[in-house]
């Protein structure tokens, strides 16, 4: 009878085991969306202001995201922090060719969060 038991108590034991791993939740990898920057259509002048900005394709719309901008050229006049910045080429940028990039906090831990624009001459 003891034996009985303790088969009977072994074969609850082994299917509560193999329940309870079938019930474990794991992490949903959260969809990326699609990011664009985009730039001016056209070359830029040297101190005149262009505008750069951040666009989220997939249906996914921007969340309170954390931006930080850089350019390789001219200088941020306004919008640091937020989707949307404008950029001030200097005189001495003339001939030159400029990059923005932008760093998103916030976006799921599997999604890239730095992105850079097109190249873009300024004239």
């Amino acid at each position: 009878m003891r034996q009985l038991f303790r088969g009977v108590i072994m074969i609850f034991l082994t299917c509560s085991t193999a329940i309870a791993q079938a019930n474990v939740t794991r992490p949903i990898e959260e969809t990326c969306p699609d990011i664009k920057i985009s730039t001016p259509q056209n070359a830029l002048l040297p101190r005149q202001s262009a505008f750069f900005e951040v666009f989220f394709g997939n249906g996914i719309g921007p969340k309170q995201y954390k931006y930080f901008w850089t350019a390789s050229l001219g200088k941020i006049a306004g919008g640091q922090g937020t989707a949307k910045i404008e950029l001030i080429p200097a005189r001495q940028d003339n001939g030159s060719n400029l990059t923005v990039s932008v760093q998103i906090g916030g976006l799921p831990r599997n999604c890239e969060s730095t992105f850079s624009s097109d190249i873009i001459p300024i004239v």
